[in-house]
């Protein structure tokens, strides 16, 4: 009975849906701005009472069903005063749309009270929308900010899928991380950055300081990055959207810039040519130094392009597939991703990672609304490249080989890549011998969830409790099988490794707000109130085991000896009340204010509890004088304060305990230990002018107090502890910034857009309650500037020469009895010992105090840039588009230490002197005695001004009439083919691969990931 009453239903309205049909025509039309004449893509032209409505295409145009008589079609854009428009008897509908005045831009929802128009904001937000994400869509979110927000600056590691590191507004923890809070759809994320997919994104917003992300905080110091994940909504009711698109392309090594090596040996030959050997103890075959020491002699058999075989280029893929609905009680999101970079080292097998994401909102009642966001991420990543187990990284062993080393060369027992081919030296193995026996593997599993309930009380009254999980599995593997030869072996075979570890961590908030917007005459009010819990609980374990017994058995009780099980856990919870209130008169005298009172574990039992706030206003003068040319012109301010958490064991007692026995010398607890405060102020400008121009200019000055630092005390007066975490430093630091964007064509065929940004960034050690500590190249005391790189110099003049009592030289180690008229500068200007030159005796001289020590802490430099720049244009002709994004970093340095590495095994291309004139030649002995141990010196310094074409895309995207008369209108919304280009042009006089590698606290090349260009093909299409 039930199955022929749902069946006589659908034939009743399959023949009323037909009669309807009978009695309805189409019509059509175009919709432009009244303003400039331009068609307007997306407009949201509704059948008015009904949900029956379809959104304009690119060009503006639309078809739409109606009824023969008594409809209104009603057309509705952002920014745009919605317009209705009786039907008649016309077919043809073209509709000119009149900027709305009240409309004050993008809404922004980060930081702030309630959702607030960015015209009166009353501070500096950056929001990166999705037009400029997707444009070249990265695999995380560095690569979307990158070079688009002034005052961020993005690290990316070339290595697949790596996670990103970001500084807002530069470094000013010392001890602690710079890394800026992370909020997804509302989650403080704890995890990696680098398992989010940016296809999945719809903007992307950036409070660049203390005073905008006060609302966070003592998470907050270092900023806050707020990623917002598409949603249903933004569909017109009715409607259904399935999106696919597949890039696929390739990743290759960016050789032009690759570390250069020796062509020339230094080598006693045989007769024939053949370089002299002697076999060391470990079967390397090492070449006979021949006496004059000087490296230009050509290789009998050539060299070898380490390049082409280290480095063989890989695929990159990446397949989306998102459907989106909005039906009539609420809009859903679902997508997948899956992406595959395999980078381009051989014997590796790159990285991947699988996305499943689903957004849903639901109106349960008229007052009731359930919002979910969820994401469950999965990412592998082979990580033998960077060596394990005893084994050193592979990026560093090729560079360091023997430049006419054959990696192909077989083993003696006839195995694939013989393992000892260096001639140079015997401290590193072949790199592929490595790669084609050590398994070093990462797996992450992950899932982020957020659920919120919203209840209207009365208008403008909002009640909702919030919920968020981020919970993470991690798991790493890493075998070395019985039989694997390498220097920490000795001349035999190691007994084979196995070492795993295990993490997972699970952090949940819980939030329950009030919020309250309404206006009043000419007063429009936005508050906040809410109280926030945090808890975060993590814990890992790890085993390993050595000497394997059978080969090809990877199982532990295959080991004879198995280490003890290492473990560690901890809990992190938090107890967070904030409150919001901002406002404005008359839409021109804006303000707000914000206070954060958070009790934390991770504060000392003394100082659980701390308060944070903020004041800012904004006057758009524009409001109240008319200045031609300016569209809106506004001056902000803003003081506010936001902190810097210390780690999980700071505050407490500690002690290194391994196999049951606890150390000596811990650390001293401190119940007093807070969070680092900063204290900013900041003032910008904002500009509409001349129709065309858009910009915000800001100034920021902060101070970073109370800094988590390791201090020194005394063992006697506290009982044998030898230091102790406290606060005990303050960093001053000041921003400037400048966002411009000038939309230079505007036509309905033609369009061309650039968009600058520009950052300065400076900071100081003004305050240092412990001795002066070296951390790396850095040494923090006062005075210190953000950036400063120490260490050795050298004498490059006479006057720069210490002398004793008697005239003697004291910089010269190997003669105490010379005086400074048998010193002159050499070629290279460095001073030297006059008769040395061209012979094995010539070195160079480092600074010494008066008393002949060499000075290892001389202020050498800077790795802070002058400035840094952002420009990205964009060209429309028709369907035709074509993106470029530009980045230029003018000054700072880095220091380049795999080249002070190859200058130590004399592989460097300094050391090649062929084509010299014999008075001009140097010695190896003269480089190495530059290379003085790997200790840090100013030879190894260079410029990291660079300029680089970061993002090329070329779009063609074909219109509904194109398509129609191609005959897929019927089956594609849209279609859009693109060709994408990542890194594909760097100019820099640096010797390495990239520049901006490291941080502004270790600006070190380390054998970093080689700098990889991506070239592919991408196709999306809209069903």
């Amino acid at each position: 009975m039930k199955r022929i009453l749902l069946t006589c239903v659908s034939l009743a309205l399959v023949f009323l849906s037909t009669a309807a049909m009978a009695q309805n025509r189409t019509v059509s039309g175009k919709v432009t701005s009244a303003e400039d004449g331009l068609p307007l893509p997306n407009v949201t032209v509704l059948l008015k009472g009904t949900t029956q409505g379809t959104p304009t295409n690119v060009d503006g145009e639309f078809t739409l069903s109606v009824p023969n008589s008594g409809a209104t079609l009603v057309f509705r854009f952002l920014g745009f005063v919605t317009q209705e428009v009786e039907v008649t008897e016309r077919s043809v509908y073209n509709i000119a749309m009149q900027t709305d005045a009240t409309s004050l831009g993008d809404v922004i929802v980060t930081g702030v009270a309630t959702g607030t128009p960015e015209k009166k904001l009353a501070f500096s937000i950056a929001k990166v929308d999705e037009e400029l994400i997707q444009q070249v869509p990265q695999s995380n979110a560095g690569g979307a900010l990158r070079g688009k927000v002034a005052g961020v600056k993005v690290r990316q590691s070339g290595a697949p899928l790596s996670n990103p590191t970001f500084q807002i507004r530069g470094a000013a923890q010392l001890r602690t991380s710079n890394a800026p809070l992370i909020v997804v759809d509302g989650i403080l994320i704890e995890g990696a950055l680098s398992d989010i997919n940016m296809q999945d994104v719809e903007n992307i917003e950036v409070l660049k300081g203390a005073s905008g992300a006060s609302l966070y905080g003592s998470r907050a110091a270092n900023g806050v990055i707020a990623i917002t994940t598409r949603r249903g909504d933004k569909l017109d009711q009715g409607t259904t959207n399935v999106k696919f698109r597949n890039e696929v392309g390739f990743e290759t090594l960016y050789n032009s810039r690759a570390p250069q090596k020796t062509n020339s040996h230094h080598f006693a030959t045989n007769a024939d040519g053949s370089i002299q050997t002697n076999p060391d103890p470990l079967g390397f075959q090492l070449g006979i130094d021949d006496a004059r020491q000087i490296q230009d002699q050509p290789f009998p058999n050539g060299t070898v392009d380490h390049l082409d075989q280290g480095f063989q280029g890989n695929t990159f893929w990446t397949s989306y597939l998102q459907i989106t609905s909005n039906y009539a009680s609420g809009n859903v999101a679902a997508s997948f991703e899956n992406t595959l970079s395999g980078g381009v080292v051989p014997l590796n097998g790159g990285a991947n990672r699988q996305n499943l994401r689903v957004n849903v909102d639901q109106n349960l009642s008229d007052r009731l609304k359930l919002s979910v966001s969820s994401l469950w991420a999965r990412r592998f990543r082979d990580q033998n490249l960077n060596g394990g187990l005893g084994t050193r990284g592979a990026l560093r062993n090729l560079f360091m080989m023997d430049p006419s080393a054959d990696l192909f060369e077989k083993n003696v027992d006839g195995s694939n890549y013989r393992w000892n081919v260096n001639k140079f030296g015997n401290s590193e193995s072949n790199p592929l011998y490595t790669l084609d026996r050590l398994t070093n593997e990462f797996e992450s599993n992950r899932f982020l969830g957020n659920v919120r309930l919203n209840y209207e009380l009365a208008e403008g009254l909002n009640l909702e409790y919030a919920a968020s999980i981020d919970r993470s599995n991690t798991e790493s593997f890493a075998f070395l099988p019985k039989g694997h030869l390498d220097l920490s072996a000795g001349d035999g075979p190691t007994l084979g490794n196995r070492s795993d570890s295990f993490g997972s961590q699970t952090a949940i908030i819980s939030t329950a707000t009030v919020s309250y917007a309404t206006s009043f005459g000419d007063w429009n009010v936005r508050s906040r109130a809410f109280y926030q819990y945090e808890n975060n609980e993590f814990e890992s374990w790890g085993l390993s085991a050595r000497e394997q017994q059978a080969s090809g058995v990877t199982s532990f009780n295959n080991f004879a000896i198995t280490n003890p099980l290492s473990s560690s856990q901890g809990e992190i919870t938090a107890s967070n009340f904030a409150a919001a209130i901002g406002g404005d008169y008359q839409d021109k005298y804006i303000a707000d204010m914000v206070i954060r009172y958070e009790g934390v574990s991770l504060f000392g039992a003394e100082e659980r509890w701390q308060t944070f706030f903020r004041g800012s206003f904004n006057y758009r003068i524009s409001e109240d004088v008319e200045i031609p040319g300016f569209q809106e012109l506004s001056i902000r301010g803003s003081y506010g304060t936001s902190g810097n958490r210390p780690g999980f064991s700071d505050q407490f007692e500690a002690f290194g305990v391994s196999a049951g026995n606890i150390s000596a010398n811990g650390t001293l607890g401190n119940p007093n230990l807070k969070n680092a405060i900063t204290t900013e102020w900041e003032v910008s400008l904002r500009a509409d002018f001349l129709d065309r121009f858009s910009m915000l200019a800001s100034y920021s000055d902060q101070v970073n107090a109370d800094q988590i630092l390791v201090v020194p005390v005394s063992g006697a007066a506290t009982g044998g502890f030898s230091s102790q975490i406290a606060n005990a430093g303050t960093v001053e630091s000041s921003s400037f910034e400048v966002t411009l964007d000038y939309e230079a064509i505007r036509t309905e065929k033609m369009g061309l857009t650039f968009g600058l940004v520009f950052d300065r960034y400076r900071g100081e050690i003004t305050e240092f309650d412990r001795r002066d500590q070296v951390v790396g190249l850095n040494i923090w005391r006062v005075g210190a500037q953000i950036g400063d790189i120490y260490g050795e110099d050298f004498a490059r003049t006479l006057d720069q020469l210490s002398v004793d009592g008697n005239g003697f030289v004291l910089n010269d180690p190997f003669a105490g009895d010379r005086t400074i008229d048998e010193y002159s500068i050499n070629s290279d200007g460095f001073v030297v010992h006059t008769a040395s030159i061209g012979t094995n005796q010539e070195s160079v001289l480092r600074l010494t105090d008066d008393n002949g020590v060499v000075q290892n802490d001389l202020l050498l430099g800077n790795a802070t840039p002058d400035f840094n720049l952002g420009l990205n244009t964009n060209f429309r002709l028709g369907g035709l588009n074509i993106y470029m994004l530009w980045t230029y970093q003018s000054g700072g340095l880095v220091y380049n230490q795999s080249r002070q590495w190859m200058h130590r095994d004399l592989i460097d291309a300094r050391f090649d002197q062929a084509g010299k004139a014999d008075g001009d030649k140097k010695t190896t002995a003269y480089y190495t005695s530059i290379y003085n141990v790997n200790r840090s010196n100013s030879w190894f310094l260079e410029d990291a001004t660079n300029l680089r074409l970061a993002e090329l895309a070329v779009n063609y995207n074909f219109n509904k009439s194109v398509l129609d008369r191609m005959g897929l209108g019927n089956v594609f919304k849209a279609a859009k083919i693109s060709f994408i280009g990542r890194n594909l042009l760097v100019a820099s006089d640096y010797t390495g691969f990239d520049p901006e590698v490291g941080n502004l606290q270790r600006p070190v090349d380390d054998f970093a990931y080689p700098l990889v260009r991506t070239f592919t093909g991408a196709i999306d299409l809209t069903f």
